[in-house]
């Protein structure tokens, strides 16, 4: 199996969101199932974390003080990557 190579900035930021995602599961969702599928080619990366619980609202995704959230925008952005946080429907919430 061949491995991705990735700079050491770009891994440690990609690292730090999926830490911070897994973080907000078991501190806010309430999930029992957490789904995580890694996608990668020559060009692309693609990582999608996605759990059943309570579902994030869209007043969390704006509060300013959800340090967490911002963290992973700012992260993905000093990459050039593109981070999206969403509700799942009927449950769940999806990074």
């Amino acid at each position: 199996t061949q491995g991705i190579t990735l700079p050491d900035d770009v891994a440690t930021a990609i690292f730090r969101i999926f830490q911070e995602a897994l973080t907000n599961i078991v501190r806010h969702a309430e999930a029992t199932r957490v789904d995580i599928v890694i996608t990668a080619n020559e060009q692309q990366l693609e990582i999608t974390v996605e759990d059943n619980g309570r579902g994030i609202t869209d007043s969390y995704l704006r509060d300013p003080s959800s340090y967490g959230i911002l963290g992973m925008h700012e992260r993905a952005r000093d990459i050039g990557a593109k981070l999206l946080i969403e509700a799942c429907a009927p449950l769940g919430t999806r990074v």
